[in-house]
């Protein structure tokens, strides 16, 4: 039979070959995933030197909303406090984190450390340099002679909350409308031993 003919009966019919249809496989859609990749940075703590005083301004700012951060002013103020000290952590030659932190003597010898601000890039946060900063400003303020530290950290900072707990601070008490926008800050506080 041609194939311009019709065929006449079912039998005139060529013979196809019975396939089963298979039925097309589902794919799971892949879920993107952020990944963090770990880059290993050495990075070194020292002393603060006068040239970094703009580095550790900007940094501030980067850190913290405008009502929070210090003024130029501000931070200047705070490292000429007696006592007062910043360390500085650096990657390469690039300042990416500072605390600054002062010890206030007080009556009868109770030397009382105030952790004024802890700065991190924020690239460079959760690779333990904040921790490293905290344990050294906590060691010279024990060496001179404070026997407690406190600080002050805005309430909605879950992050910070977080992480002075882990180190061992506790909220004392509350201090409404302690920053220039009115926000309330914690004031915490850790014994040290």
């Amino acid at each position: 039979m041609s194939s311009n003919e019709v065929p006449n009966d079912l039998n005139d019919l060529p013979k196809v070959q019975k396939t089963e249809v298979q039925k097309p496989k589902l794919q799971k859609p892949k879920v993107q995933r952020k990944v963090r990749l770990e880059v290993r940075i050495e990075v070194r703590l020292r002393d603060f030197h006068q040239r970094d005083f703009s580095r550790l301004c900007e940094i501030d700012r980067l850190c913290y909303s405008e009502a929070i951060a210090y003024t130029p002013e501000e931070m200047a103020l705070g490292l000429v406090q007696p006592g007062a000290f910043a360390l500085v952590a650096e990657a390469g030659e690039q300042v990416i984190a500072f605390v600054l932190a002062y010890r206030k003597k007080r009556s009868l010898g109770n030397s009382v450390g105030h952790i004024v601000t802890i700065d991190v890039v924020e690239e460079f946060r959760a690779r333990g340099i904040g921790h490293r900063l905290m344990e050294s400003a906590e060691q010279r303020l024990r060496q001179n002679g404070a026997r407690r530290i406190i600080l002050e950290v805005e309430t909605e900072n879950g992050p910070a909350l977080r992480f002075y707990k882990r180190r061992g601070y506790a909220i004392q008490r509350l201090l409404s409308s302690y920053y220039a926008d009115g926000s309330d800050a914690y004031l915490m506080e850790k014994a040290l031993t």
